[in-house]
């Protein structure tokens, strides 16, 4: 009689459903590409593509971004993108983390781990972004010590010599405006700037011979959960400046559009020079 129960009872078990705990989860719902990086004299910018990888639910919060060898660091990033597809992956934003680099304690390394950790399965990835090298604090020479006999010496044209920061050699492309109250630099021509607008259409302007001139349209993503719903789209734009060097005035422009009755403009600066800024730059 007990054997016929403990067989009964390994049927009825075996016939339960999964738990809805395990079922249908997918691993490693967060991944980063695309790592990149720019370098100011006192800012080093770290990014990175970030996509959503689970089919059974969207990424809602819960997601900590850092640089594994670095505590010192500012990082933002998404919060949300909707479920991935079946056959694919959904592309959340990007990823950018500012380290302070005067006088750090990382001097001389090129290499910086990037860590995305999703609350959502409990899975942490990582990216390895190459980067210039994380200038070394500079050190004053002594002085000579003075002799007790000093003999009198003719002045000499002292031999100048020059050994460029490595900071200094690339051109860098920064960005500040409105909707973006912080310098961001690429390196150039790259620049990139953020913003929430009022509306999904709009135009980049640029502003020449004292008038406003379309460069070309852009659209905005819709997030009300990272603009708010006074300017519910989100706008994180790539663009390119030709010329080698000099300050550029720009805009957005978004005019209204279906129940978005509401004009939003958001004027921002270039600055393409040697060296990048440092964030508290005017």
């Amino acid at each position: 009689m007990k054997i016929k129960l403990i067989i009964s009872f390994l049927f009825t078990y075996l016939l339960l459903p999964i738990s809805s705990a395990t079922a249908g989860t997918n691993t490693n719902c967060i991944s980063a590409q695309n790592g990149r990086s720019s370098l100011s004299t006192s800012t080093l910018t770290l990014s990175a593509d970030l996509y959503w990888n689970c089919t059974d639910a969207p990424m809602s919060g819960g997601v900590t971004y850092s640089i594994s060898e670095d505590s010192s660091v500012y990082c933002t990033g998404p919060s949300y993108a909707t479920k991935a597809s079946t056959y694919g992956k959904t592309y959340a934003g990007v990823v950018s983390c500012a380290i302070n680099v005067v006088n750090s304690g990382r001097a001389g390394a090129s290499t910086s781990t990037l860590r995305i950790w999703s609350a959502y399965d409990f899975s942490t990835n990582y990216i390895t972004i190459y980067h210039q090298q994380i200038p070394y604090k500079s050190t004053p020479t002594p002085l000579p010590l003075p002799t007790n006999n000093p003999q009198p010496t003719v002045p000499s044209e002292p031999t100048k010599q020059y050994y460029p920061d490595p900071v200094e050699t690339d051109l860098q492309a920064c960005t500040k405006g409105e909707g973006q109250p912080y310098w961001i630099c690429e390196k150039a021509p790259t620049w990139r700037y953020v913003t929430c607008m009022s509306a999904s259409k709009g135009y980049l302007q640029v502003y020449k011979k004292k008038k406003w001139t379309n460069i070309k349209t852009v659209s905005a993503t819709y997030k009300p959960s990272s603009c708010g719903e006074y300017l519910p789209y989100s706008l994180y734009y790539y663009g390119t400046q030709s010329q080698t060097s000099g300050t550029y005035k720009y805009r957005f422009y978004f005019p209204e559009q279906n129940k978005n009755k509401m004009i939003t403009a958001s004027i921002f600066t270039v600055k393409v020079l040697y060296g990048g800024l440092d964030m508290d730059d005017d």
